[in-house]
């Protein structure tokens, strides 16, 4: 039951509401008038802004304020846009915004069709995170989109990313950004050489397979995306998936679900340093471009960036990783076979189960509503602690679940698919 929130958003700007099909390239970011990126400000005395972070369904979570109202927003390399993206919920409500008028934007992304949303602009805003201010941001403001929106007010990626030297520490749970200029990597750290592409990195890892195959490939970094690493068959020659790879819903995008298959790979080695046994996720061809732009190899997630402590530095094409205390903890996968989704009601939706799993064997089905869980009612606010839980072998679980109106019960218990 996997939510990633990154995979990459491509942004298209255009005038009116026309529907822009073609992503940016190089030589054509985008349509109608780009924004001056957002003015950035430390009020720090030694040039440095700490920020704690929560981590919440694998996702960097940091406060800010924006026009002065409260957001808690997502730090995510693959948000390659100066400024925020955020989505319409009443916190945002509250900020006022002073919207474009005339001016949309289509958000595309991963999953679904691909082809995104449409969203407004507003213009001239101050986001206060910590020490660091950003005056005269731009927002891009989507409909809030059901799995993605529900424990988050939005999104900041390239507005930090350009401007600092971003180092991550998972076991303190905090961000530094330091000045470019005087930042010197830790001494222990392992530096790894990155290409910018849309203001998303993108790395070499050499995949372990059976037999002991070494597949180099070469993905993007995507801090706002839940998984370890999700792989693009047919995109890098010899990767295959491994045995006993399940079908399963893989992920979440902008444009909506992503189906493929769920496996375990020997290992995987970046900088030097080799990682055993990790999850992979295979999304289905349809799925591989969104917004049709090419990501090569896939796409590397938080589940591998936080077993380091991480700075990016983007002026020099580098990353720096300092395995912590969590680099040999087991990588592990949903165990119950459900996929939920908030719906408008703010329920719990069954919208995929997974074939020979627990939930299915127990009866769930597609389209029940969960309303109770040991005997405790659960609503969309809950969603990020039952992932946690249901990534944990031998969970029992007694739901009752909504069918045709009627209430339903059921049970079983959790175990490991992958």
């Amino acid at each position: 039951m996997r939510v990633r929130a990154g995979a990459v958003l491509l942004v298209l700007l255009c005038s009116g509401t026309a529907a822009i099909a073609a992503p940016p390239t190089a030589d054509h970011p985008h349509h109608g008038p780009a924004s001056a990126p957002a003015k950035v400000q430390v009020r720090s005395r030694d040039g440095r802004v700490v920020l704690p972070f929560t981590l919440v369904n694998n996702h960097v979570i940091v406060a800010a304020t924006v026009q002065g109202k409260p957001a808690d927003l997502i730090v995510d390399t693959g948000m390659p846009m100066d400024g925020l993206m955020l989505y319409r919920n009443d916190r945002v409500a509250a900020m006022d915004l002073p919207y474009t008028e005339g001016m949309k934007a289509r958000i595309a992304g991963a999953g679904g069709d691909g082809g995104g949303v449409e969203a407004d602009i507003a213009d001239g805003l101050t986001v206060d995170l910590g020490d660091l201010r950003l005056t005269q941001a731009r927002a891009i403001v989507t409909p809030r989109l059901p799995g993605l929106a529900d424990y988050h007010d939005g999104v900041i990626g390239a507005s930090l990313f350009k401007n600092f030297v971003v180092a991550i520490d998972y076991e303190a749970r905090r961000i530094t950004l330091h000045d470019p200029q005087g930042w010197k990597p830790p001494r222990e750290a392992k530096m790894v050489p990155f290409s910018l592409r849309h203001n998303a990195p993108f790395v070499e890892v050499t995949v372990l397979g059976a037999g002991g195959r070494r597949t180099p490939a070469t993905v993007v970094v995507d801090l706002g995306a839940g998984h370890p690493i999700s792989l693009n068959l047919g995109a890098v020659d010899g990767l295959e998936a491994p045995d006993g790879a399940i079908r399963a819903i893989v992920g979440f995008g902008v444009s909506g679900r992503l189906s493929g298959r769920v496996g375990r790979i020997g290992g995987l080695e970046i900088g030097g340093m080799t990682l055993r046994d990790v999850v992979a996720t295979f999304p289905d061809s349809d799925v591989q471009r969104p917004g049709g732009e090419d990501f090569q190899g896939g796409n590397l997630g938080n589940q591998v960036l936080q077993r380091f402590n991480v700075a990016f530095d983007y002026r020099n094409n580098r990353m720096a990783l300092t395995p912590n205390k969590s680099f040999d903890r087991p990588f592990e996968w949903d165990m119950s076979g459900l996929w939920l989704l908030p719906d408008a009601q703010g329920s719990l939706r069954v919208d995929f189960v997974v074939d020979d799993s627990p939930a299915r064997q127990a009866g769930v089905l597609v389209g029940d509503v969960v309303t109770r869980m040991n005997g405790r009612e659960v609503t969309a606010g809950d969603l990020p602690g039952l992932r946690e839980t249901l990534r944990r072998p031998g969970q029992r679980l007694d739901l009752t679940v909504l069918r045709d109106g009627k209430p339903v019960s059921l049970s079983f218990t959790t175990s490991r698919m992958v």
